[in-house]
């Protein structure tokens, strides 16, 4: 496969490992959505996850990401991890809103949305959902956001908490995959003041 995204160059990975950035504005945004939707079909349904609510058939692809920042990991030049940054300015917006919405008053803006993280499954263990949530904090200071949501499975709270993560009330149900129960998780960024 060709190698069709930026590399990024500043960081450390394991040898034969590569990692990509894709900007919103990027004229191969397209192929590597696509690229990254098969790859998260197949990881997640290999983990027994529901995929009835996938759009495209062997893909999860939605809207946000054609408006997101999309980090792609890299092996020997095949897909092997992914993770999404995307901007907000209301809950409304955000991915799986309904999850949020209680947490209106303990939110503020603008909003990064961590999402759709995914390493396949021979590729773990090697700090590679580390390195992507440490790569998304930093753009997440750089992009201006106030603070950071996400919504993860009950397993993940743990170790997101040792990035300065806290949870924000009890597991919910989502809407595109209810059968896991999700803890939104909230970080607040130092802001800048102008005076």
């Amino acid at each position: 496969m060709e190698f069709v995204a930026e590399r990024v160059t500043h960081v450390q990975l394991p040898e034969g490992y590569y990692v990509a950035l894709i900007n919103p504005e990027s004229l191969i945004k397209n192929h590597v959505v696509k690229e990254v939707g098969a790859l998260r079909h197949r990881v997640w349904a290999a983990r027994g996850m529901d995929m009835s609510n996938s759009l495209v058939a062997n893909s999860w692809v939605e809207k946000e990401d054609y408006h997101a920042y999309i980090w792609g990991v890299y092996f020997e030049n095949k897909l092997i991890a992914s993770a999404r940054l995307s901007m907000h300015t209301s809950i409304e917006t955000l991915p799986e809103s309904s999850l949020y919405t209680q947490f209106f008053d303990q939110i503020s803006y603008p909003i990064a949305s961590f999402n759709r993280l995914v390493v396949c499954e021979n590729h773990r263990g090697l700090q590679l959902s580390t390195f992507l949530v440490t790569e998304r904090i930093n753009m997440s200071l750089k992009l201006g956001a106030s603070c950071i949501v996400f919504d993860c499975p009950g397993s993940r709270v743990s170790k997101m908490k040792a990035h300065g993560f806290s949870p924000l009330g009890q597991p919910q149900a989502g809407s595109k995959c209810s059968a896991i129960n999700w803890v939104v998780m909230h970080k607040k960024l130092a802001t800048k003041h102008n005076g």
